[in-house]
């Protein structure tokens, strides 16, 4: 997408969904007044908490980020994919 960032902040809780570390780290960046170019929800192909049914479905996981961001004050993309482990490379959404 060639989009401009200074910083990447990776956060998740477990299996890859939308918890207290990305609410925290909105907050703070909303604080801070810092620009968001882009989110995105990864889960991983391999994943032990799915394999446990703990892993939120991934449109669902999209959604609670889009409304976690946007309670925030933060208006971005928000994209979606999977971590492919044969490869190590993400197949968006």
């Amino acid at each position: 997408m060639r989009l401009p960032s200074g910083r990447i902040f990776i956060t998740n809780d477990i299996a890859g969904n939308v918890g207290s570390a990305v609410r925290n780290t909105a907050e703070l960046l909303a604080r801070a007044r810092e620009e968001v170019v882009m989110a995105a929800v990864l889960h991983h192909d391999d994943c032990a908490a799915a394999g446990q049914g703990l892993r939120v479905p991934l449109a669902a996981s999209t959604q609670q980020l889009r409304s976690t961001l946007e309670e925030a004050g933060i208006r971005c993309p928000v994209l979606a994919g999977e971590i492919r482990t044969e490869s190590n490379g993400i197949v968006w959404a």
